[in-house]
């Protein structure tokens, strides 16, 4: 809803799970867009944040599909 999400997810590995919570929001103008991602929970008994800003440009046109696996 409006660029904004909200999600929740287990990260398993033997012996351990992890709940982590996450919240994401977009924006986009003109040829840019712009996204910050946070997740919080807790693993092996510790608080974990991670956090990703990421910021993307389009360069040009996409290449037809014969093109791009040569």
């Amino acid at each position: 809803s409006q660029n904004s999400t909200s999600f929740d997810f287990t990260c398993t590995e033997p012996g351990e799970s992890s709940a982590l919570k996450g919240h994401a929001e977009y924006s986009t103008s003109g040829n840019t867009i712009s996204s910050h991602i946070r997740l919080e929970g807790s693993y092996k008994g510790k608080e974990l944040i991670v956090e990703s800003i990421g910021k993307g440009e389009r360069i040009g046109d996409c290449l037809p599909e014969s093109e791009f696996s040569e």
